[in-house]
């Protein structure tokens, strides 16, 4: 006779092989979805400087990326290069509003660089900046004030290096020359303890508020 059923003994049996196959097998994919969180994060910082770049020049007026001291950060724009040269606003562009900096991800220290030599007197296609001045990577945390990297019309930024870190005690090490706009990525040494992400900081009212339209700034501002 052809038995065409599977007994509940094999089943079980087959439940429990998959069980455990699962077990060992997540936790590397766990680890590996957090170091992709740490990859994609780098990526779409990339993106966003380019598109301050862009749009700076595109509409002659100043973009604003700020490092905040509890790891994340922000995008603001210039409300009016003549009129209201030094206020900023968050604005809602679709690109300027998706999650740049995934959950697990922060931006670790900030190291400003020397501006060195304008893009003309540059021959190398490979930009290096040597580390031989005393300046030493700031802790995030260290901040007094959110840190300030403004785009300017002509293209033109300061050139800085910083880090991102994840949970898993992964980094990345982030270069801007803001001659050209290049940003380069690289990974840094891993952590032996899994580092603590800081504290997020509460939020000023203006940090917060979206650009109005266009049309009311129009009627604020003076004439």
């Amino acid at each position: 006779m052809v038995r065409n059923a599977f007994t509940m003994l094999e089943v079980m049996l087959v439940v429990g092989i998959l069980a455990l196959v699962a077990a060992i097998t997540w936790p590397d994919f766990h680890q590996a979805q957090r170091s992709e969180e740490l990859d994609e994060s780098a990526r779409r910082m990339k993106t966003l400087i380019q598109m301050c770049r862009a749009q700076a020049m595109n509409e002659t007026r100043r973009y604003r990326l700020l490092f905040y001291e509890d790891g994340a950060i922000d995008l603001k724009r210039q409300r009016d290069p003549i009129l209201a040269p030094q206020e900023y606003f968050r604005f809602r562009e679709p690109w300027a509003n998706i999650s740049i900096l995934m959950d697990r991800v922060w931006v670790e220290s900030i190291k400003p660089l020397p501006e060195g030599p304008p893009p003309m007197d540059i021959e190398d296609d490979l930009i290096e900046f040597e580390d031989d001045y005393d300046d030493e990577p700031i802790e995030i945390n260290d901040l007094e004030a959110p840190f300030s990297l403004d785009f300017e019309p002509d293209g033109l930024s300061p050139c800085l290096k910083w880090t991102l870190r994840d949970e898993s005690g992964r980094g990345i090490l982030m270069t801007l020359d803001g001659r050209l706009g290049r940003v380069s990525i690289e990974p840094v040494e891993r952590l032996d303890d899994e580092p603590r992400r800081p504290d997020p900081l509460e939020r000023d009212e203006d940090d917060l508020e979206f650009e109005q339209d266009q049309a009311e700034l129009e009627d604020e501002l003076p004439t």
